[in-house]
């Protein structure tokens, strides 16, 4: 009988140690699963972090551009500034109008700069080109190629001609 009962505690062992094999194989199988759930998730949030910042790369490219693009208005519109309308003599087709650099109390930078005068077509266009004047009433834009032979306006009286009011 001792042998018998021998046996069965070694059979109870063994059966012990497999049922322990098999919660600890179960457990490795959960874990594993877990494991792959786990890196399956931090794989979906690299990806979507990754997507975050290219569309934040892509709305700082943004926002520089469009600094750049105000900072060019604004240079632009400080530059339309420093200009007025000015009806240049008469012309034999009309009055001829350019635009005639502010007078150097009135301008804010650059007020050393010679007067002159520059094309309004190319200006309005967002060029800035100055009219080149032959001597004989005649003036002329390098740019779009366009002149205007013009008459001096007789003086308002009681004032100074303006040597560019030709």
């Amino acid at each position: 009988m001792l042998a018998e009962t021998s046996a069965l505690l070694a059979s109870l062992a063994t059966i012990k140690d497999l049922g322990s094999a098999l919660f600890r194989e179960r457990d490795q199988q959960k874990q594993a699963t877990i494991q792959i759930d786990l890196t399956d998730k931090v794989i979906q949030a690299q990806a979507q972090l990754s997507q975050v910042l290219a569309a934040v790369i892509d709305k700082d490219q943004m926002i520089q551009t469009l600094r750049d693009q105000v900072r060019a208005l604004e240079q632009a519109h400080n530059e339309r500034d420093r200009y007025a309308l000015h009806r240049l003599g008469d012309g034999s087709e009309g009055d001829y109008f350019v635009y005639k650099l502010r007078a150097p109390a009135d301008l804010k930078e650059r007020a050393d700069e010679p007067e002159h005068f520059v094309c309004q077509t190319c200006f309005d266009a967002g060029k800035k080109s100055v009219l080149v004047h032959n001597g004989d009433g005649y003036w002329f834009c390098h740019l779009c190629e366009k002149g205007r032979q013009v008459s001096p306006r007789a003086p308002v009286r009681g004032r100074r001609p303006d040597p560019y009011s030709i």
